[in-house]
């Protein structure tokens, strides 16, 4: 009877197998500062998607109304505050669609066109007389 002994696997084995070196209690110590990092960044990303269902009702209701049912509901709001009603204007009604139009057309949703131009220049054009002094 011959006694053999058992054979050690090759280095590059124990290294695939992520055993090539202990992990003492100072081994994970570099990460612990990464750490805050990555909570805040998950806090803030279930914190931003909670918003996000918040506002996407608020548009959606927003959306599916018409125009008289708006000023009928801000009439409604601005009686009870003991303001006066509010009243459709069509030239004014003409510059925001223009404005509105603009945007789309141009891809940008600013006060401000892309090139400058500020939301007075379409109350111009509508005809509302000059903008502001």
């Amino acid at each position: 009877m011959t006694l053999v002994a058992p054979r050690k696997p090759p280095a590059h084995h124990k290294k695939s197998a992520g055993k090539h070196h202990r992990h003492s209690k100072t081994y994970h110590k570099p990460y612990w500062p990464y750490l805050p990092v990555i909570a805040v960044v998950v806090a803030g990303l279930i914190f931003n998607s909670s918003l996000a269902n918040k506002h996407s009702a608020v548009l959606n209701y927003a959306t599916s109304m018409s125009t008289q049912e708006l000023l009928d509901n801000t009439n409604t709001q601005r009686l009870s505050n003991g303001i006066g009603a509010l009243a459709i204007n069509g030239l004014l009604n003409n510059a925001a669609q223009a404005k509105a139009n603009d945007m789309a057309a141009r891809d940008y949703w600013s006060h401000n066109t892309p090139d400058g131009q500020t939301p007075w220049t379409f109350m111009d054009a509508a005809g509302l007389g000059p903008g502001p002094l």
